[in-house]
């Protein structure tokens, strides 16, 4: 899945690079299509978790008519759903959080397609990415703002519009080379 989303990622990215206007245009689409293809690939995988689990022979007895549908139903609710229900329920709240404080400072704080993009990052990051993708989202946009502002004076703003997809690649790509593979990631997964 790791790479399939860095393929999105990078499409989107360089559309935001190469191709600003038309993202404009389609950044509200390009994010629904995500929660689509995020829920088809959640069907997928648990179709494929129960195949698995039907052609095992001990693993077969976890399944109806040898036990209750309920069992395998939460198995994959929290072990292959409930990972991106946290991103989808973190980019809800964050579209909603943005299109308030940016009605409050009248359009000036993030550009229109600007929480569409940052959206469909969080929502392709999953739990525990997501915690990641905040610090190197944080942690990039502080260091920018303060070397820019440093340089060119105190009242000069950086946007985030061009940090967001890149943090989230680069988090991804943290997260699969060297952070799976530490104790406290294995604290965060669910």
């Amino acid at each position: 899945m790791e790479w399939v989303v860095i393929g999105i990622l990078t499409i989107v990215w360089g559309a935001q690079i190469f191709r600003r206007p038309l993202l404009v245009l389609y950044a509200k689409r390009i994010f629904l299509t995500v929660v689509i293809a995020l829920i088809l690939f959640l069907v997928y995988s648990t179709r494929q978790q129960f195949n698995m689990w039907s052609a095992d022979g001990m693993a077969q007895y976890l399944l109806p008519p040898f036990q209750a549908i309920d069992y395998f139903l939460l198995y994959v609710l929290f072990r292959v759903w409930m990972p991106y229900v946290l991103s989808a329920v973190a980019a809800m709240l964050f579209l909603w959080w943005v299109h308030r404080y940016n009605r409050r400072h009248e359009s000036k704080v993030f550009y229109t397609d600007e929480p569409w993009i940052a959206a469909s990052a969080i929502l392709l990051m999953g739990w525990p990415g997501l915690v990641v993708y905040a610090l190197v989202m944080v942690v990039l946009f502080t260091t920018v703002s303060l070397s820019i502002q440093a340089a060119r004076g105190r009242d000069f703003r950086v946007s985030p519009y061009y940090f967001w997809i890149p943090a989230a690649l680069f988090a991804i790509l943290i997260s699969e080379l060297w952070l799976e593979h530490t104790p406290v990631w294995s604290l965060l997964v669910i």
